[in-house]
């Protein structure tokens, strides 16, 4: 199976066969953290998906650290999310279907995020500005962070969207 990018998707309960009010539309978004989105995060009806790799960026720009504390801390953050990728293309590779996607995720990735988080806590106000800032922005965007373990037709990023839509800005 392959999987289509979405950026903003709408999923609509068709079971009565109509359009109109009987209809429930759902509609799901990933984002990179920009702030104006947390007004549409708060309306009723949508599911609010954060991108994995905006997170882990901000642990990659921290890596160059002079703290060896930092360095160390970010080898750990950047390990487990290596970790949680090689998840995400193995479960790609094997072509399994969307359900199938969110077990394997629940499985296997829940506890890395588990992990994370509980080394993220623990680690919070220790080190660098930037680490902190970093640690931050993962544990305030977490449970939006983590949504995607439970919706097996949503990715873990935003990379296929962006991938697709740099030749249009660029160009």
């Amino acid at each position: 199976m392959k999987y289509k990018p979405v950026g903003l998707v709408k999923k609509q309960d068709w079971q009565t066969g109509k359009i109109g009010c009987e209809c429930e539309p759902i509609i799901s978004y990933r984002y990179d953290g920009y702030s104006v989105y947390d007004y549409f995060g708060r309306l009723e009806g949508i599911d609010h998906f954060n991108c994995v790799t905006h997170c882990r960026r901000k642990f990659e720009k921290v890596k160059s650290s002079k703290y060896a504390f930092v360095q160390q801390n970010v080898k750990v953050v950047l390990s487990l999310f290596r970790k949680i990728y090689a998840i995400e293309r193995d479960l790609r590779e094997h072509g399994v279907s969307f359900d199938q996607r969110r077990v394997g995720r629940q499985q296997k990735s829940a506890p890395l995020f588990e992990k994370l988080k509980i080394f993220l806590e623990a680690n919070a106000t220790l080190g660098t500005q930037s680490w902190k800032q970093a640690v931050y922005y993962a544990l305030i965007r977490w449970e939006n962070l983590t949504r995607f373990l439970d919706h097996g037709e949503v990715e873990i990023d935003t990379n296929l969207v962006e991938n697709r839509v740099r030749p249009i800005a660029i160009g």
